[in-house]
């Protein structure tokens, strides 16, 4: 932009080369001479890097640092982390290989030790976040990004659902001359020297290849804008090393163990003479499949399965501007496919795959009515759907163990310090967002004032087989050595669930009034209010239930005393969501910014404010793994063939796997009974305090020095058991049926 400045009787001011970026509140100080408006001072540069006419702090990366600065994956999201404050926690925490239907790149960030789950994501402008997790859809390519920004202290009412802050990036556009670029970045095994330990040679081969075009189709009128970034990867992992029977053990023999170890028959504790024991039929079955050791002892080395990713990303945008109106929408297509692999040789190698996508539309609509009014519409669209399948060739049941399989048969087997065999499961993912939302600017003398609102509708079906298949361990030595559990048929612990249905849905509403004050030429004061209103997602079939103790439910009259039922047809003392919703989530924000010199270069601000982060879907999901419909039951000591049989239950599968909602007279509910999560009907959304001061001060024409404090206070702060494993309360309350009460809760923590 081009900043000119005059007044009858004197010089005029010209300043050329400033730019503008996303979010940016800019001041430039101008001095005018005694002269005439014909006289010039011409000034080529950009205003001074300090902030002194906002609150609101946070980095700014642009076009050319984009590009420049090295990025692991050429993942933009992953800038966040250069900010102050900020910590990449992704590998804390279950996401991408973890939970089904996420694609690579989705991570987890800390501000300012804040929730992981806190951080908003929006592209030009409008939502792009991935409502399972409360993390960011996978952007554009560096080469397509325009500008990365990120607010993480002192946000203004117009941004919610973020206590650690708000990243928003913005893709380029066209302008009247035609641009573009075309890049590969390769990284391939035959270039590098093989692991020393290593059977074979690195295999790895990754290429990412791409460009951009952008260009007018009305010169000053109309732009177009694309991209493309493909990825393919395939790799194998040269050395994979594990522990599995020797020949001897596999026929039941594990003298060799002795002196040391001397088994015992695991349900009666009789030792076996010279460690001989017997082998069950089932891991007959699976070991037939499984290398023999190939080093010393039980260790075996091979190579691991093929990995081959494809990730494709298309990127088409048009921008028009006439009079008043500009107007600006793009469309981001992004797919990601990992195949599963099979073979009988090695079970140890089977994997699974997934085929994700990912859609995004974004529309934004600026009106300028007049001077002082100025009116900011956007819609987003986000679109997510995928498929996990499994790699087992067959399920544990045709390696004769006794429990029923789901319609798409895998094994998960797990033997504590020696190997593990985990298929994948197969599941739909599918989750929709649409969102509109409005920002009314209206200027008065000193004042800039912002109010609008949002409205949000989600929609989450999944089917997932997850658990279906059961699941065994042999961890815990019960013989004396878990290789000859397994190779008896002890199991340590056996689980087994009826999967992960449901179909939520939401409605997100807010609104919010910001006043953005000029006191004066050095102090500017920002003060406003957000309503974010917590309402709860909703089930169709009304798979989901609440906790009342010594209260029976109408709905499934033979379920167990205390648990009730939510849905369209709920129980007394259970509402429909199985929470009630909270509508008095206000959010006043206050914040101030103090001009030190005249120069500018100099700067004080600080602010504090309240901020509420609205829960994940897997919080929501947890909840419907109740019985009658996906019930989860779990055992422990019991036999590898006939897990029900040896603890004395009934196999309530394949009867309640999810999807056969079960009608009130034929409701089943298996022994011992498990509930996974029940969530309190006064749930809340997480809500965080902040405070901040800051004092900024610039140095020559390129440094910025930065002293900053900040503070905040969580309170009705929750996560989950699988997201967040052992990031949960220390010493939990036991539930002991019968005896458990209020008043005894500290006496039953562990």
């Amino acid at each position: 932009y081009q900043l000119t400045v005059s007044a009858a009787g004197f010089g005029s001011y010209v300043q050329e080369g400033i730019t503008l970026t996303v979010n940016q509140v800019a001041t430039q100080a101008v001095t005018l001479k005694m002269g005439s408006v014909a006289q010039q001072v011409e000034v080529v540069g950009t205003a001074p890097l300090i902030t002194t006419s906002s609150a609101t702090v946070g980095e700014l990366i642009n076009t050319q640092q984009v590009v420049s600065l090295p990025l692991n994956g050429r993942e933009v999201q992953s800038l966040l982390f250069i900010g102050a404050g900020t910590r990449n926690s992704t590998a804390n925490y279950c996401a991408y290989g973890c939970i089904g239907g996420v694609f690579p790149g989705e991570q987890y960030a800390k501000i300012n030790g804040t929730a992981s789950t806190g951080v908003t994501y929006l592209l030009d402008g409008a939502d792009f976040n991935d409502l399972l997790l409360n993390t960011n859809l996978p952007f554009p390519n560096p080469d397509a990004t325009q500008e990365f920004n990120t607010q993480t202290l002192s946000m203004t009412a117009e941004y919610g659902n973020a206590v650690g802050g708000v990243v928003n990036v913005v893709t380029k556009s066209g302008t009247n001359k035609i641009h573009g670029d075309a890049f590969e970045f390769i990284r391939n095994g035959d270039l590098n020297a093989k692991n020393y330990f290593a059977p074979t040679a690195d295999s790895l081969k990754r290429n990412q290849f791409g460009g951009t075009l952008g260009g007018p189709i009305l010169k000053n009128r109309l732009f177009y804008f694309g991209s493309y970034q493909g990825t393919r990867l395939s790799t194998a992992s040269s050395g994979v090393v594990t522990f599995v029977p020797t020949a001897a053990e596999r026929g039941g023999d594990f003298s060799d163990l002795l002196p040391q170890v001397q088994l015992v028959n695991p349900v009666s504790g009789a030792p076996y003479p010279n460690n001989k024991v017997p082998v069950n039929a089932a891991a007959q079955k699976l070991l037939s499949a499984i290398p023999t050791p190939s080093g010393a002892g039980r260790q075996v080395t091979f190579a691991g399965s093929p990995q081959l990713q494809n990730e494709d990303e298309y990127l088409a945008k048009a921008d028009y501007q006439r009079n008043k109106s500009q107007f600006s929408v793009h469309y981001l297509y992004s797919t990601f496919n990992k195949p599963k692999f099979t073979t009988q040789a090695n079970l140890l190698q089977d994997s699974g795959g997934q085929a994700l996508r990912v859609q995004n539309v974004s529309g934004n609509y600026v009106y300028s009515a007049s001077q002082n009014l100025l009116f900011n519409t956007w819609y987003g669209l986000n679109d997510e759907s995928g498929q996990s399948v499994n790699g087992a060739p067959y399920g544990l049941d045709q390696a004769g163990v006794q429990i029923a399989e789901p319609s798409s048969p895998t094994m998960n087997v797990s033997v504590g310090g020696a190997f593990s065999i985990s298929a994948g499961y197969l599941g739909n993912f599918i989750r929709r967002t649409q969102q509109v939302q409005e920002n009314i600017t209206r200027v008065m003398g000193a004042h800039e004032l912002h109010f609008g609102g949002s409205y949000a509708y989600v929609s989450t079906p999944k089917q997932n087989q997850y658990g279906e298949g059961g699941s065994f361990g042999f961890t815990g030595n019960l013989s004396g050595d878990n290789v000859a559990d397994f190779i008896i048929g002890q199991a340590t612990n056996f689980s087994h669930s009826g999967g992960i249905y449901y179909t939520f849905t939401q409605s997100r509403v807010s609104a919010f009034v910001q006043d953005n004050w000029k006191v004066n030429a050095r102090l500017v004061l920002q003060m406003g209010v957000r309503w974010d209103p917590f309402l709860p997602y909703y089930e169709s079939k009304g798979r989901i239930g609440c906790y009342e103790p010594g209260k029976q439910s109408i709905r499934y009259p033979t379920a167990p005393a205390g648990l009730l039922y939510g849905g369209n047809n709920h129980d007394p003392g259970c509402p429909n969501a199985s929470y009630n919703p909270n509508l008095s989530n206000l959010e006043p924000r206050f914040g101030f910014a103090y001009r030190v010199t005249p120069d500018g270069r100099m700067s004080v601000r600080g602010g504090a404010g309240l901020y509420y982060s609205l829960p994940y879907i897997v919080m929501m999901q947890d909840v419907t793994s109740i019985p009658p419909f996906a019930p989860s039951v779990s055992f422990t000591d019991v036999s590898f063939i006939n897990p029900y049989g040896s603890a004395g239950v009934t196999n309530p599968f394949p009867a309640q796997f999810g999807p056969n909602v079960t009608g009130s007279a034929t409701a089943q509910f298996p022994s011992p009974l498990a509930l996974p999560y029940i969530l309190a009907q006064n749930f809340r959304a997480a809500r965080v305090g902040s405070w901040n001061l800051t004092l900024e001060k610039q140095l020559g024409a390129n440094w910025l020095f930065r002293l900053g404090y900040v503070g905040n206070k969580g309170t009705y702060l929750a996560g989950t058991g699988d997201v967040e494993q052992g990031k949960q309360e220390l010493n939990p309350a036991v539930y002991v049926p019968g005896k458990s009460t209020e008043a005894n809760t500290q006496q039953r923590r562990v």
